[in-house]
């Protein structure tokens, strides 16, 4: 397989992320953590310091410096190295020949895998970050509702009617959604620094993520992902270069002249690396299947959570309703805005977490689902 399939690069996406609901409801932007968000939480990373950098961007680097290619790269040149000086050797035996040979292809397998697990382990942080920030918006409306009710029960009380158990119920609603706001928010910085090391960037320098465009779903067929599979995955490539290398020793241990205690150990080495094989394709086939799985199941649930935007929005919009007619309060209407925040958040969650999965089945299958890869 040639350089430039080792080098190949991200389809470039989009800038913006939105996420287009099943029933129509808009796009839903994915904002950066507003400025009551560093307020509540002085340790996060700057504006200022954060470096803003693409899903496309974050995969290219990656490709191209991050630890995990580099170290696969390497291993693949020292092979091809391997198998050319004893090619060049007349007196290189057959065998040596072999193994060479087998170790540069697993090597060319083992770095087109490296670079899915890549973008499997990149997406993950990245999208993790997103998702992130996504919720601490949701959660800090939550606490400044928590705090209007917090206001309310206190009122209440003050008039008389109201108790003091109200009062305390509503000050530790308003504290545990503190509390996971900062617990929450306390993930970033670790997230940041897996970025940077899979990206193969300097300590701190707090690469700041850009959402992705709109997800899309894609097309997906489990007899056209089984098709060459064992050619495609380091687990079976190396078993099966075992085998081949034991039919070898089989086939120049087949003389007069090896001693028969020889003959038995290159048999039973031969025998052992079938039953390896086996297994080995077996494991990957159950892999597969349960990786596919994962992916239709993810894209069921994206459907879903569009259902449930399309009824929280269309509750909104009734509530609204009711709020000019006189027959709710603003409070009310401050709640059920909270349940539109959260139906977007889920909708959000969904579409990364079907993303996640197609990483996931990429890695299973051997070849790339996302679309992120050329």
């Amino acid at each position: 397989m040639n350089n430039e399939r080792q080098d190949s690069r991200v389809r470039s996406q989009g800038q913006v992320v939105s996420v287009q609901s099943a029933a129509g409801s808009g796009k839903v932007l994915l904002l950066a953590l507003t400025v009551h968000l560093f307020a509540f939480a002085p340790f996060h990373l700057s504006i200022a310091q954060a470096q803003p950098i693409t899903l496309t961007q974050a995969l290219n680097q990656s490709f191209s410096t991050g630890p995990d290619m580099s170290i696969a790269r390497a291993n693949l040149a020292q092979a091809q190295a391997n198998r050319k000086a004893q090619e060049a050797d007349p007196s290189s035996p057959e065998d040596l020949l072999v193994r060479v040979r087998n170790a540069e292809r697993l090597a060319q397998v083992r770095v087109e895998q490296a670079q899915r697990e890549t973008l499997q382990n990149v997406l993950g942080v990245y999208l993790g970050i997103a998702e992130v920030q996504q919720s601490l918006e949701v959660l800090l409306a939550q606490v400044t509702f928590n705090g209007r009710n917090l206001e309310v029960a206190r009122s209440r009380l003050g008039n008389k009617v109201g108790t003091p158990l109200d009062v305390s119920r509503a000050e530790n609603t308003l504290a545990g959604s503190r509390q996971l706001v900062a617990n929450t928010q306390s993930q970033l910085p670790v997230l940041t620094t897996r970025l940077e090391t899979l990206l193969g960037l300097n300590a701190n320098a707090n690469p700041a993520v850009v959402p992705l465009g709109e997800v899309q779903e894609r097309p997906l067929d489990l007899r056209t992902l089984s098709s060459g599979l064992l050619d495609r995955l380091p687990s079976v490539v190396e078993v099966r270069n075992g085998l081949v290398e034991a039919e070898l020793a089989v086939k120049l241990t087949d003389n007069d002249y090896t001693p028969e205690l020889t003959k038995r150990e290159a048999l039973t080495l031969r025998n052992n690396a079938r039953l390896g094989l086996r297994a080995a394709e077996q494991a990957a086939a159950a892999n597969l299947a349960d990786a596919f799985r994962a992916a239709l199941d993810a894209q069921q649930q994206i459907q879903i959570r569009s259902r449930d935007l399309a009824n929280a929005s269309e509750g909104h919009r009734q509530n609204q309703i009711r709020l000019n007619a006189g027959t709710i309060s603003g409070l009310q209407l401050q709640g059920s805005e909270l349940e539109l925040r959260s139906a977007r958040l889920q909708l959000v969650q969904a579409q990364y977490a079907y993303l996640r999965a197609l990483a996931a089945l990429s890695v299973a299958a051997g070849q790339d689902v996302t679309g992120l890869v050329k």
